[in-house]
């Protein structure tokens, strides 16, 4: 048998050579690992990013959703105020053309003085007739003024409050 002999140098370096080895070998399963969690961590940050645009896309949908549903009910609050404001100057004129109607017979049949008034301040067909338009005129002129304004303050009034439900209804949250 051949004598051995240990060297401590050499059995020194031995152990630093196997100790480092051991060291790089710990330190590639320590890189593994980290870049097995770092690709994890990619694949869950995407999918976040996937999830919070699908949900920035469907909240979008959404938002164009009630964009076009307010401007509708907005255009039909528009139109319904227009129609009706249509429909009240229609039933205005009719009413002023059937008084006139009315006014133009009575005066034609000579009965159009009404209590309290005194025969004697209309002396004749032309006077009366001239006093009476003056004064028909000037009440007419006032009292549809007076209707025409309140009315039309009431139909501003009533798109106004639809307008306003509209809007809140708008604004509500999604």
């Amino acid at each position: 048998m051949i004598p051995v002999t240990l060297n401590p140098v050499r059995l020194g370096v031995g152990l630093v050579v196997l100790l480092l080895a051991a060291c790089v070998g710990i330190q590639t399963v320590r890189l593994a690992n980290s870049k097995t969690d770092l690709a994890t961590e990619q694949k869950e940050r995407a999918k976040e990013r996937q999830s919070l645009a699908d949900a920035a896309r469907v909240a979008t949908d959404q938002l164009a959703d009630q964009k076009a549903r307010h401007a509708a009910e907005q255009q039909e609050n528009v139109y319904a105020f227009n129609k009706e404001k249509q429909a009240r100057l229609a039933a205005e004129r009719r009413a002023t053309a059937d008084s006139l109607r009315n006014d133009l017979r009575t005066f034609a049949a000579g009965s159009d003085l009404r209590p309290g008034i005194d025969p004697g301040a209309c002396r004749s067909e032309r006077d009366r007739s001239a006093t009476l338009a003056d004064l028909l005129a000037e009440a007419d002129e006032l009292a549809e003024g007076f209707a025409a304004a309140a009315e039309q303050h009431a139909d501003e009034v009533r798109f106004l409050k639809r307008q306003i439900g509209i809007d809140r209804a708008g604004c509500r949250p999604l």
